[in-house]
């Protein structure tokens, strides 16, 4: 009896977390957070490297240009077409006329109206037909005048989206850094053909790493170890070690074997121009549940 208490007692110790409240990681390595294989948009020939490996570049900074003298002068032509467009809109000369003209109609209209009802003979039906016919024309010409206003203002926008889709168009030829980073590979040359898609540059963030680890899924549970903070040791050249401080972002819901993922993140910094960490070393993670 006393030999399967004794049995029970040890399997439930094992079962339990350490005694520190300290979960290490197994197989911990450093990677990237984030990394990005930089396509080129259009197709082109590739008129500028802006960047070689080893820069250190910001987000949106030009990686690099494709030829761009078309696209420009199909923005010059729209842009021009643009301002004729603005100048029909804000031009209501027509409009103008029209109305002044309706205007002088409907006076020689109601001045012969107000001769005839002195003088019933003094004016015959005839010309105030005319007349009447006069100013219902001047005061549709003024309609369409109106009309043509409107339609005018309305290509103006027309025109404007046309720029701005050119502009679009000019701006998809300059390759730029979707992310903060460093360039470790560039794939093309100046003076190269490129289709949309092809990968010109590879881009990789080293300012901050991940830490990836495997734990027991025997002996921690996924909500002992979410959100957690966690201590990072890393073993450098000529046994120097560093000690990092920074906290679990992800913990895999995956049991493999008998261990799942976890995932922590660190900064990184950089000694004498070169940074401290590098993806691919080696690491020790402690995750501390406490």
């Amino acid at each position: 009896m006393q030999a399967v208490l004794l049995t029970t007692l040890l399997a439930l110790s094992q079962a339990q977390p350490p005694a520190s409240q300290v979960a290490r990681a197994e197989f911990a390595i450093l990677t990237l957070v984030d990394e990005a294989d930089i396509p080129a948009e259009n197709p082109g020939v590739l008129r500028l490297i802006g960047a070689k490996e080893g820069d250190t570049i910001q987000e949106g900074a030009p990686v690099a240009e494709i030829d761009d003298r078309e696209a420009l002068a199909k923005l010059r032509a729209a842009q021009a077409d643009l301002a004729a467009a603005e100048e029909e809109a804000k031009s209501d000369v027509r409009v103008r006329a029209a109305q002044a003209a309706h205007r002088v109609a409907e006076a020689e209209l109601a001045q012969a109206r107000a001769t005839r009802a002195r003088a019933p003979n003094s004016v015959t039906d005839t010309e105030v037909r005319r007349l009447e016919l006069s100013a219902e024309r001047y005061e549709l010409e003024t309609e369409v005048a109106q009309k043509d206003l409107l339609v005018a203002q309305i290509t103006k926008e027309a025109k404007q989206a046309l720029v701005d889709q050119a502009r679009l168009a000019v701006d998809k030829l300059k390759i730029l850094s979707p992310l903060d980073g460093m360039v470790v590979q560039v794939y093309k040359n100046r003076g190269e053909w490129v289709a949309p898609g092809d990968p010109i540059a590879r881009v990789v963030r080293m300012d901050r790493l991940r830490v990836q680890g495997d734990v027991n899924a025997s002996v921690y549970s996924p909500q002992e170890l979410a959100d957690k903070p966690v201590t990072v040791q890393v073993e450098l050249s000529r046994g120097r070690t560093v000690k990092l401080e920074g906290k679990v972002t992800f913990v895999s819901p995956i049991v493999e074997g008998k261990n799942f993922q976890v995932w922590a993140e660190v900064d990184n910094r950089e000694e004498n121009g070169f940074w401290l960490l590098r993806p691919g070393l080696a690491a020790d993670m402690a995750i501390h549940l406490e």
